[in-house]
């Protein structure tokens, strides 16, 4: 596999655990104690959210048995993020007897969920065994249902040219997704796609306005690009100096 590949899973995998363990019991808002009562009388939230905190020793002390005796409840109501994080326990061997068996089931009915971060351990996995296909089709899930570092890492890919095993329409979808979530380098490739045409049909109101969102969320190439515009240096549609992207952006 490629090394900046498998760093980049391994970066979006931990961004998997941290994000789908810590905010559910670090609010600073309530007790884990309100959680444990919640629990008690049969509420999916707080079984997961005082599961998280046993696991953490967030506010209680640790004890993983305990959490997963509560996240067992909360995913056998269906919760998403129960399922993924008990499929992590099984895969880690903690607080449960490791089973990976069991904990990749998990992790799939999680993923089914829209969890994100089920999709990004799964993509983990999968980069293990060097199943690079696999891995990027479970980031493109992730990205799908909202994890943004997924966004960016799809839009990376794409822009090197690795088109990941998807249309030229979802990869116009995907570059929207992380423009709108403030990916810069996804809002200036919107821009060169409306100016030249590619994968969707010109359009000139587009383009400035995607190269504009570019600059507003801090797109260097798009802020020299409006600079040099401005100066009246270059023209971008009816001069003989077309725009073709320049410096690739980073």
């Amino acid at each position: 596999m490629n090394t900046s590949i498998a760093r980049s899973l391994s970066l979006l995998s931990a961004a998997a655990l941290i994000c789908c363990s810590v905010p559910a019991c670090n609010s600073g808002k309530e007790n884990p104690d309100d959680f444990l009562t919640e629990a008690n009388q049969g509420d999916t939230a707080a079984q997961y959210r005082y599961g998280i905190c046993a696991l953490l020793g967030k506010g209680v002390q640790r004890k993983p048995d305990t959490a997963v005796r509560w996240l067992q409840h909360a995913a056998s109501d269906l919760h998403p993020g129960a399922s993924t994080v008990l499929g992590i326990c099984y895969l880690t061997g903690t607080g449960i007897d490791k089973n990976e068996r069991i904990g990749t089931r998990l992790l799939r009915r999680g993923a089914q969920l829209r969890d994100p971060h089920a999709c990004l351990t799964l993509a983990q996995l999968a980069a293990r065994k060097g199943d690079v296909k696999a891995s990027e089709k479970w980031i493109l899930k992730a990205a799908e249902y909202g994890s943004r570092p997924s966004e960016a890492f799809v839009v990376r890919e794409l822009l090197k040219g690795n088109d990941m095993g998807i249309s030229m329409k979802e990869s116009i979808d995907h570059l929207r997704y992380a423009a709108i979530d403030g990916i810069h380098q996804a809002s200036y490739a919107l821009f060169i796609c409306y100016l030249n045409g590619i994968g969707v049909p010109p359009n000139q109101d587009l383009a400035i306005g995607w190269l504009e969102t570019a600059a507003d969320q801090g797109s260097p190439q798009a802020r020299s690009l409006i600079r040099q515009l401005n100066r009246g240096e270059i023209r971008l549609f009816d001069d003989a100096k077309p725009v073709n992207g320049g410096d690739k952006e980073s």
